[in-house]
């Protein structure tokens, strides 16, 4: 074998090696990040369990703690959004107005954040709407009725309704939403929520009359 030949197999050899080399630490960096990945999930599931069944259920500070170490480790899990969302809303026994906005605030974050990550949610999507409610009850209304365009079918959807619309005074399209609840187990609620708005809006405007 002349020197040519020789240098250009070792060459090859060298290039064969460079490339296995390459390969292998590339290998290496995909493991390693999905090591890391799996136990950063993991980690935050556990952070995820303690605020929803640990003894930091009952402290809403706590679970929103908890909440903002396991986002920060694994920012995919729409549940933990739920969950701190809903401890995040300030219950109408909060009566500190600063305190109160403080919680509202962190609910819309913790709302929209699961909203980016599952926009069809119902357990967010209604928290939205009390969110809005709370603001502005048309805008409410409006936004549950762009969910029911869309999950049409479930006669919780239509239960809602009965009672947003109930609120708005709008009477005549909480009777066609109560009849699409008909039939369900949600029937006696969304009725019992039809009839005392109407039983408000009488002592309200003290008309005669029945229920549309």
């Amino acid at each position: 074998m002349n020197s040519y030949a020789s240098g250009n197999l070792q060459s090859s050899i060298f290039n064969h090696q460079w490339l296995w080399a390459a390969l292998g630490l590339i290998l290496l960096a995909v493991s390693s990040a999905g090591i890391l990945h799996g136990v950063r999930a993991g980690l935050a599931h556990v952070l995820y369990f303690q605020a929803k069944y640990g003894s930091a259920r009952d402290d809403a500070d706590r679970v929103l703690r908890l909440a903002e170490r396991a986002h920060g480790l694994y920012p995919c899990n729409y549940n933990l959004c739920i969950l701190a969302a809903d401890a995040a809303n300030p219950a109408s026994s909060v009566r500190d107005r600063d305190e109160s906005a403080r919680r509202r605030a962190l609910a819309e974050r913790w709302c929209g954040t699961g909203l980016k990550l599952n926009f069809h949610q119902r357990q967010l999507r209604r928290l939205k709407t009390r969110l809005l409610a709370s603001e502005s009850l048309q805008e409410a209304v409006r936004y549950w009725e762009d969910y029911v365009e869309w999950q049409f079918w479930d006669p919780y959807n239509h239960a809602v309704l009965v009672e947003l619309y109930g609120r708005a005074g709008d009477f005549e399209k909480a009777r066609r939403s109560l009849n699409w609840v008909v039939g369900s187990d949600r029937y006696e609620e969304a009725l019992g929520a039809f009839q005392e708005a109407w039983s408000r809006e009488q002592r309200l405007t003290e008309p005669s009359g029945t229920p549309p």
